[in-house]
């Protein structure tokens, strides 16, 4: 046979092949949907990464590190006990990815879940001590729970590991004031402000703080101290307290940072 006709003929057996079992399409590898879920989620295609995570899971579910960036997605979508029980499952692989635990936490205090976010940062700095975002959202956690000196133990701890945490400063600014430690609570204020001078939520603290102490009006606080950029101009609905009683500080926020450490692509 001529070798046209040879092409041609295996041609035809291709495309009648093409009509009858449809196109052929190639699956993933485990690690291959771990790579795409990835993808999926730095372009910020939430849905679509946890679909991906799904199906690296269906073919390997022992791989701590997707049910960890599973978890990740689901936070992103706002599913909180869904990223809870995925963290859960990477807990249970890997009992000692301290991330893990950390992010559980942060999921738990979303849902109100206070004493149990608490204890997932405890595990979290059990084993990693040195982990300044822990204490800092373990102190926010015990402070939504009206336990201020607790929490500025625990703000302590996160300033000493990270003396540059600005946020910690607020905090631990804040618990203070609800305390009546004014003066602390100011000098933690200064702090912040002297970190991250645009820290809006240090300047409206430390501007009802001078108020309450009676030491400038708050229209003045702000140009003495010349760490403040910018006064934050949000109204404040509630009415403002009377000398005596503590300042309306607003609740504590825990640091949404959720510490994906496992986000790099396996293949080199």
């Amino acid at each position: 046979m001529h070798i046209l006709s040879k092409i041609g003929l295996i041609s035809c057996i291709i495309l009648i092949s093409f009509f009858i079992c449809g196109p052929v399409t190639a699956e993933l590898t485990a690690e291959g949907y771990y790579n795409q879920g990835i993808d999926y989620a730095n372009l910020q295609q939430y849905t679509e990464a946890v679909a991906s995570y799904d199906k690296s899971i269906a073919l390997n579910p022992d791989d701590f590190k997707t049910w960890f960036n599973r978890g990740i997605a689901l936070v992103a979508l706002g599913r909180y006990d869904d990223a809870v029980a995925s963290y859960d499952k990477a807990i249970t692989i890997n009992p000692e990815l301290y991330n893990a635990w950390y992010n559980r936490g942060i999921s738990l205090g979303k849902l109100g879940r206070y004493n149990d976010s608490v204890a997932s940062y405890d595990k979290a700095l059990a084993i990693n001590a040195d982990y300044a975002p822990a204490w800092d959202n373990r102190g926010a956690a015990l402070a939504r729970m009206k336990q201020y000196d607790d929490a500025i133990a625990s703000f302590d701890k996160a300033i000493k590991i990270n003396p540059n945490d600005s946020d910690a400063w607020t905090n631990r600014g804040s618990a203070l004031g609800l305390l009546g430690r004014y003066d602390d609570a100011l000098a933690s204020f200064n702090n912040a402000l002297r970190i991250n001078p645009n820290d809006t939520d240090a300047q409206k603290f430390r501007e009802l703080t001078l108020k309450q102490i009676g030491q400038v009006p708050p229209s003045q606080a702000v140009q003495q101290s010349p760490q403040q950029t910018q006064v934050s101009t949000a109204s404040i609905t509630t009415p403002l307290p009377t000398k005596k009683a503590p300042v309306l500080y607003a609740p504590f926020g825990a640091i949404a940072l959720v510490a994906a450490f496992f986000v790099c692509r396996n293949k080199k």
